[in-house]
Formats: C-alpha cells, structure tokens, sequence
C-alpha cells in the first residue's frame, strides 16, 4: 500500500511527540518507505517480476547526555506505542556519554558545500546504452 507523504509525516510527529511526553529531552525519527520492483530476464524472455514494499521506523530518544536507538517496521498502534517506551527506557538505562547529543542551533552548517561527483567516471560510458526511462 503507497503510503502519502502526510502519513509519514504524520508518524514521525507522533512519534516525536511520545517521546517528548515520556520525558526525552530530544529525539529523532526516521520513517522509511521503499518501493522495490526486479526484473528477471534470461535470453530475451521475462522470468520473473517481483515487487517488494516496506515501511519502517528509526527512533533515537536523548536523555541529557543518554541515548538510544531502536527501529522496527512493524507498525501497528501497539506496537509503535511499545517502541517509543522501549526506545526511552533503554536511554534512561545508558550510561552519560558528554559526545552524545544534537548539535546546538551554532554549530550547524550554513553554507552547504555540493558533494556530488562530477568528473568522468567509466560508468558514465554505459550510462549511454540505457533506457531512457532509466
């Protein structure tokens, strides 16, 4: 099932917002819905088709200087309610690292820098032979 990008959104909030009322100082989510579809081909016939769909969650909960991380792509009310509680439960129980922790508002980076790879590459040759779709 396509999921939209307000019920991912939506989830993620949620989340968020669990983890805060239980007592996290921060937290961070990742909801990731992936679509995965093959083609098989042996001698110029179709084999096989297949099509995979996944949807999953990545919480990490902050206690001060505590942290933990838990994920789980089953996501049923109960259990998503058991893996935020689990999530904060396992960070109240780490020990303090003083690395641990979001960065401050100063110390994030401003002027982003593009890192993509522009020079030539052998695979760029082959890139020729594809559809055009691709």
């Amino acid at each position: 099932m396509l999921k939209d990008n307000s019920f991912l959104n939506n989830l993620g909030e949620y989340c968020i917002d669990e983890l805060k009322k239980i007592g996290a100082t921060n937290s961070e989510v990742i909801v990731a819905h992936s679509i995965s579809e093959d083609m098989l081909q042996r001698n110029g016939k179709i084999e096989e088709v297949t099509r995979s769909e996944d949807i999953s969650i990545g919480l990490t909960a902050y206690i001060g200087q505590k942290k933990s991380s838990i994920s789980s792509s089953n996501l049923t009310k109960n259990n998503i309610k058991q893996a935020i509680i689990r999530c904060y439960e396992m960070a109240k129980n780490t020990p303090e690292d003083k690395y641990c922790g979001l960065p401050k508002n100063n110390n994030l980076e401003k002027d982003h820098i593009c890192l993509l790879y522009t020079s030539p590459s052998p695979r760029d040759a082959t890139l020729s032979r594809m559809p055009s779709s691709a």
